[in-house]
């Protein structure tokens, strides 16, 4: 827009607001002179009917109403010119414009895609009512770990708490489901008390919940399904209640379909039973087997229930105190429903949303620089209209407006931006993260957006909006954009280039430690052999399988006909899986090792083994022998552990004949000799230490497993395994589902995919940072270069070689990209105590990273500063003495 225009528009505005005045003071004195008439006629004398128009008739407010009207009308007017007034005047300067709104649009998005993360991961609410009254109750000892419960235990809160409106009992569930004569699927499923529904005080969408007489053992099978199931098992019947599934082989009646957006305790859980609990027959009070979730009473906060539960806690610590010994520090532990779900990935997503953060305070630098020397470029043109008669709030009012909408126009691009990263973002594999697969761009995100919009350009655009309105308007139309805050300007560009430069520097050496940390983590030997190795999972049916002798020979039978297939070299079983995410906690005794009276016994991984599990998996034997097909039940009982249990309990003695049981607060079985040792394998997770383990044959008595991993080592490819188990096992057993059917190399993948993911999203905010912070540096030092091109030429003009130009740019730009390296330094070694719980095998204060990283930063500031200092050693001192 030219001079003479804005001189235009700002006298139209002025005659508007005369104009505007004029019509209101000839409506004020219409309606007074209507109401001294009116009063006149009805034989009031003139001067108090003046006086009582003034002070009673209606028409006064309704001229102040007109006031405020007509007020409004102008202020609306008024902001759509100066919305339109910037949109012109940035239309005027394509080239800033798209760098700003590309530079916004980068920090937005990405801060947008993360925060869908974090919305799903940690704010979403349950789909329960009143979702903050929910909580789990937990158990925990001096160790301050918290887990579950026992049955007896629940039945003491149940009774003593006045806490809750109530308590329900539940357990994890993994069934065979069949619908009509379909072959069986493996779902996920709940066995939960009958109040568990009351607790989470959700209805179904078809039939009912559990009755209180579900719950009574030998009651009819009844089973709720969720959504999902009804929908794509059932083809959405609308008269599924009273239709009978099979759930491992035994047949159930749908008593109740859930609604769709229900889930409990999370999306892949597909069926629902009551567990039959009798207070006389609760079981064993050491078997913490058991979940317990509650609903708080209105008005009751967690801390007076957690106080309640710590009191009752006490009272069965001197009750039972054989079952809490004295000083094990046993309590219960009240916690919100959210926080043991997601305590474990809280604080990579957490981690995360702060990169992006700070990725977007980069942004917001670079844009509040550009903002910062477009405002003194501007600074004639805001003193005339100063000079004019504008107030000094009426031009910020302005440049503040033409900020906000190149904030809305980036915050609309970063919208964009936000849907691909989501759809990438589906299209990683994070791991187990609670709620991750429903991230995605909803009416939450879309608020974030916008409220984050307006919240960056206020930020990035008051500043300049005050800098470029602060100067003398006769100084500023005597000496030029150039001279008046210059200084100032020059002073801030330079600290966001500080600021900018510590910043990047902080994200990447938080990414390099976290990658360095992973290529650690990959390196670390697993202790077994995964390559050509397949595994899948089986679960004979309860209906069909009745007892471990009969499960026994089912997986003896499939063992031995997979060991005759082609291409299989080894076929094994066991319990729990490496790497599969589950464990198995027993606890032992030793027998030249006696537990002290009063303090809990040892405790080590249980697994039960069968066929050649230990030469499938290549876990190499270290003493003694494997365990064999002659371990039977007519044979004297055996195990073998693993060398941490030898190390830790028999030294550099040989444990080949030593005894150990297994025991609990209501088994205290025979002792059993211990025949080999094998290797240590990582079976939670390649960042955990060796965990103890203790391995015992299928066919002996023990605590049995019904459900079973099936590992096979192949002579070539392990792909075409993964067919031939589930072929052979409906061969034997056509009613038996196959599932997790995957290759070991898989399961480990799996193990670390939420840390591999955390490292590779968190290189890539770094990444950006640095991109940004480059693109920042160039665009400063440029600016920098071209308001000193009077300078240059004086220099130039006086015999400044060109090459002391080229360093004079160079220098000033590196300067302020050395402090800020000093600062990131400075920075990243405060946080590093924050980031060491994220690393794995390397120190968070690790020199090589740091010294390495801010090399890079450095040569990237460098490459930024060559083309302005390239150009200003170019300047023609001719050219550049006229520049005024």
């Amino acid at each position: 827009m030219s001079l003479r225009s804005q001189v235009t528009g700002f006298m139209e505005a002025l005659l508007r607001k005369k104009q505007v005045e004029e019509e209101l003071d000839q409506e004020l004195r219409s309606y007074l002179e209507m109401a001294t008439e009116q009063k006149v006629r009805a034989g009031m004398p003139l001067e108090e009917a003046k006086r009582s128009a003034r002070i009673k008739f209606g028409g006064v407010d309704q001229v102040k109403e007109r006031v405020r009207e007509v007020g409004f009308e102008i202020r609306v007017e008024s902001v759509l010119r100066d919305i339109l007034y910037a949109f012109r005047v940035l239309a005027k300067r394509p080239g800033f414009t798209a760098v700003v709104v590309l530079t916004l649009a980068l920090g937005i998005g990405a801060n947008a895609a993360i925060f869908s993360v974090v919305d799903a991961v940690l704010l979403k609410p349950f789909p329960y009512e009143d979702a903050d009254r929910l909580v789990q109750v937990q158990t925990g000892w001096q160790s301050g770990v918290y887990g579950p419960v026992s049955t007896p235990e629940y039945f003491d809160y149940k009774e003593q708490s006045g806490s809750f409106e109530g308590l329900a009992l539940y357990r994890g569930l993994s069934v065979n489901l069949a619908i009509d004569s379909d072959n069986p699927e493996r779902v996920g499923g709940v066995q939960a008390s009958t109040e568990l529904f009351q607790v989470l005080s959700t209805d179904p969408m078809l039939g009912r919940t559990f009755d209180p007489d579900d719950g009574i053992p030998g009651a009819n099978r009844v089973v709720l399904l969720s959504y999902q199931t009804w929908r794509l098992k059932l083809g959405a019947d609308p008269g599924a209640v009273g239709r009978e599934v099979r759930l491992e082989g035994l047949p159930f009646t749908v008593v109740g379909v859930m609604p769709d957006d229900f889930y409990f305790p999370n999306r892949s859980t597909e069926v629902w039973v009551p567990l039959a609990v009798d207070p006389e027959r609760a079981g064993a009070r050491g078997a913490h087997n058991r979940q317990v979730i509650g609903r708080l009473k209105s008005g009751v906060t967690l801390s007076e229930a957690q106080a309640e539960m710590a009191a009752i806690s006490a009272r069965l610590v001197a009750e039972y105190p054989e079952n809490y010994p004295e000083g094990t520090g046993f309590t219960a532990k009240v916690r919100p429903l959210r926080e043991p779900i997601v305590e474990n990935s809280r604080p990579a997503v957490l981690a995360l949303m702060a990169a992006v953060g700070f990725v977007l305070l980069i942004a917001c630098a670079n844009v509040a620089s550009l903002f910062l020397a477009r405002g003194a470029a501007r600074e004639r043109e805001l003193a005339l209209r100063a000079a004019l008669g504008a107030k000094r709030s009426r031009l910020v009012r302005q440049l503040v407006t033409e900020t906000l909408v190149v904030a809305l126009l980036g915050g609309a691009a970063g919208l964009v931006l936000a849907l691909a990263g989501v759809e990438a973002l589906r299209l990683l594999d994070p791991g187990d993260i609670p709620g991750f697969a429903e991230i995605g761009i909803d009416l939450r995100m879309v608020a974030f957006t916008f409220a984050l919009t307006l919240a960056t350009g206020l930020l990035f655009g008051l500043v300049p909006a005050v800098q470029a309105t602060r100067s003398d308007p006769n100084n500023s139309l005597k000496e030029g954009p150039r001279v008046s805050g210059l200084n100032f300007a020059r002073r801030v560009r330079g600290s966001l280039v500080v600021l900018e430069t510590a910043v990047a520097l902080m994200l990447l050496i938080g990414a390099g430690l976290m990658v360095r940390s992973f290529l650690e983590l990959v390196r670390v030997d697993s202790g077994l052999d995964p390559r050509q190795v397949t595994a899948a999972s089986v679960s004979p049916s309860a209906g069909r399988y009745t007892n471990d002798e009969q499960i026994g020979r089912f997986y003896e039978t499939l063992l031995d006909d997979l060991r005759n297939q082609p291409g299989v070299e080894e076929a094994g079983a066991v319990s729990v899986l490496p790497f599969s995410g589950s464990r198995e906690d027993i606890p032992f005794g030793v027998e030249d090792h006696p537990t002290p009276s009063g303090e809990p016994g040892p405790s080590a991984e249980g697994r039960v083994v069968a066929g050649d599990y230990f030469t499938a998996l290549g876990i190499p034997l270290v003493r003694g022998r494997f365990l064999e097909v002659t371990d039977t039940a007519e044979s004297p009982e055996v195990v073998v552990v693993s060398q941490s249990v030898a190390e830790q309990y028999w030294g550099s003695v040989d444990v080949v004949g030593k005894r150990i049981k297994l025991w609990s607060s209501d088994y205290d079985g025979p002792w059993k000799t211990v025949v080999g040792v094998v290797g240590d394998v990582h079976h939670l997770g390649l960042d955990q230490e060796f965990p103890p383990i203790i391995y015992y044959p299928h066919k002996q008595p023990n605590w049995g497993s019904r459900s079973m991993t099936v590992v096979l080592r192949a002579s070539g490819d392990a792909a075409p395994m993964r067919g031939l188990i589930a072929q052979r096992v409906l061969a034997i057993d056509s009613e038996q589902a196959v599932y997790n059917v995957k290759t070991m190399e898989e399961y480990m993948r799996e193990s670390t995919a939420q840390t591999r993911f955390s490292y590779w999203m968190l290189s890539l905010i770094a990444v950006l940072a640095l991109v940004l912070a480059a693109v920042g540096q160039y665009g400063i030092v440029a600016q920098s270069a071209a308001s000193r091109t009077h300078e240059i030429g004086i220099r130039m003009a006086l015999g400044a070689r060109k090459r002391g130009i080229f360093d004079l740019v160079v220098r000033e730009g590196l300067s302020l990209v050395m402090i800020g390296v000093v600062l990131g330094l400075l920075g990243a070694s405060f946080l590093s105590g924050l980031m060491s719980t994220l690393l794995f095998g390397v120190d968070a204060m690790d020199p090589w990273t740091y010294g390495l990283l801010s090399v890079v930063l450095i040569v990237v500031a460098l490459a930024a500063c060559y083309i302005p200092a390239c150009r200003a050693m170019r300047v023609d001192p001719m050219v550049a003495l006229r520049y005024e």
